[in-house]
């Protein structure tokens, strides 16, 4: 309902989509892609695996909207962190696609790829300071090993947006591609 995955060519892509809600996480799109992962590990028919959003962003992280009854802490440790584990431990590479805002969560799961290549359009948000939270979803043990220290404390601490092309530059990602290139040089890679 929330991904759509499809296999061509030895490629899974993997399409968050809910492009009304900038591709924003709730916990059946997480769950969704838990066992999208786990289905990918046990055929063993994929070569690699593409993550990209439907729409304009690629995810603008956690879904906030409506009456929250949930644990949010819960929901980390049933689906957030296990999701990112999974993706992290899948045999195939995992390649992101960014095509837009990568914000939150949506961060985390854009820079778990093995390579991550973005629009010219897209950026990188640490959103948590902007909610009073702290940074989740593998944030604070990834981010201070792409970036370092004190560019990672910028993004969490300061909600620092690093555009795609900066990104770049960083060595955050491996490539920022002009915004109508991503399609084809995405699956290409």
């Amino acid at each position: 309902e929330y991904i759509a995955l499809q296999h061509e060519d030895g490629i899974a892509t993997l399409t968050l989509n809910r492009p009304g809600s900038l591709n924003a996480f709730n916990v059946e799109m997480v769950g969704e892609m838990i066992h999208a992962a786990d289905q990918l590990r046990d055929e063993g028919v994929a070569r690699a695996l593409l993550i990209t959003g439907a729409g304009r962003a690629f995810s603008s992280g956690a879904d906030l909207t409506g009456k929250r009854t949930d644990d949010a802490g819960a929901a980390l440790e049933t689906h957030f962190n296990p999701l990112l584990e999974r993706l992290l431990a899948l045999p195939i590479p995992l390649i992101t696609s960014v095509n837009g805002p990568a914000a939150g969560a949506g961060c985390s799961v854009a820079l778990a790829g093995d390579n991550v290549i973005a629009s010219r359009s897209a950026y990188f948000l640490q959103a948590f300071i902007n909610i009073g939270l702290v940074p989740d979803v593998g944030s604070t043990w990834m981010l201070p090993r792409l970036v370092g220290r004190a560019r990672a404390q910028a993004m969490m601490l300061l909600g620092v947006r690093i555009p795609a092309e900066q990104a770049a530059q960083r060595g955050i990602i491996y490539k920022a591609v002009d915004d109508d290139a991503l399609g084809s040089e995405a699956p290409a890679l």
